[in-house]
């Protein structure tokens, strides 16, 4: 199939040149060796394609026909090459992201909005879990955890800063209870916790002051997964949440809800996207961290 497709766009220049050793030139072939091959096209076709003089050259009839021809297919043929070309080098793929709902809604949500526009033929699976997932054997291709939860054999590096924790609750929770001055007291509050998926365990609510740090087990009342849900319910008075400052600053800012303890929360660890190896990755994944890696770098450079 390759062969009488060179010998067409072979016929092609000579039909554009009507010369042969000007054609011979193009396409860096010798004229005596061009000249066989046209005359073993014309044979296989049957019928003479080329009138040849020692002076000039000129189409036949046939020849005409099939110069206008070939002279379309080849055009349709290189348009279609330069498209698959096109395609072939744009980044396409999916990627798989394991992260938490915070590290969702705080880093991936803002960071994909300057990057899906700019790579349309890339798609991202955000599976969101508040456990501790093996993203080698779920098959993801990166995660977002806090740093401190991170294994050592991966690969990482920060996208967000530590930020500090708040405890909140709402005007009307604190109109029936009177606001805590020691963790301690949080033991006569009603809490609302959040329970790791993966672990089960429940998140634990950390303290530090003048050096020293513990954690208090809290009546947990009621219980949940995600925080749009925790927060919802703090909204609602039924308790206390613990929860980082990014969630609820618009709220508190706005009184709907109060924080009390500021004194003694500990910050939350800086954010980290990481994954196993670089080993191999797809151009898809490779822009996908280099994207992360810049963003990352923008919410540093802002404290």
């Amino acid at each position: 199939m390759i062969e009488p497709l060179n010998d067409l766009s072979s016929f092609a220049v000579v039909a554009e040149e009507l010369n042969f050793r000007r054609a011979a030139a193009r396409l860096n072939v010798s004229p005596s060796a061009l000249s066989q091959t046209i005359r073993k096209l014309e044979e296989r076709l049957g019928m003479r394609l080329l009138t040849r003089t020692t002076r000039s050259v000129a189409l036949t009839p046939a020849g005409e026909r099939l110069s206008a021809a070939v002279t379309d297919g080849l055009s349709i043929i290189r348009q279609e090459i330069g498209t698959m070309s096109a395609q072939s080098d744009a980044p396409a793929g999916n990627i798989r992201v394991n992260a938490s709902e915070y590290a969702a809604l705080r880093i991936l949500e803002p960071a994909l909005r300057d990057f899906l526009p700019d790579y349309p033929k890339i798609s991202v699976e955000v599976v969101i879990d508040n456990g501790f997932v093996d993203i080698v054997a779920q098959k993801f291709d990166l995660g977002l955890r806090a740093g401190e939860s991170v294994e050592r054999d991966m690969i990482s590096f920060a996208v967000r800063p530590e930020e500090p924790f708040r405890i909140v609750g709402s005007p009307e929770y604190f109109a029936h209870h009177a606001r805590p001055e020691h963790p301690n007291d949080l033991l006569q509050h009603h809490c609302i916790n959040m329970r790791f998926s993966g672990s089960g365990e429940l998140f634990p609510w950390e303290f530090e002051k003048d050096g020293c740090a513990f954690r208090v087990r809290v009546p947990s009342r009621f219980i949940v997964s995600g925080a749009q849900i925790a927060k919802n319910a703090t909204f609602a008075g039924m308790g206390l949440c613990y929860m980082p400052q990014n969630l609820v600053e618009k709220d508190l800012a706005e009184g709907r809800l109060i924080s009390v303890l500021d004194e003694w929360t500990v910050p939350l660890p800086e954010y980290h996207v990481y994954y196993p190896s670089r080993s191999y990755q797809t151009t898809a994944l490779s822009l996908f961290l280099k994207h992360l890696r810049a963003w990352g770098k923008e919410q540093f450079r802002d404290l």
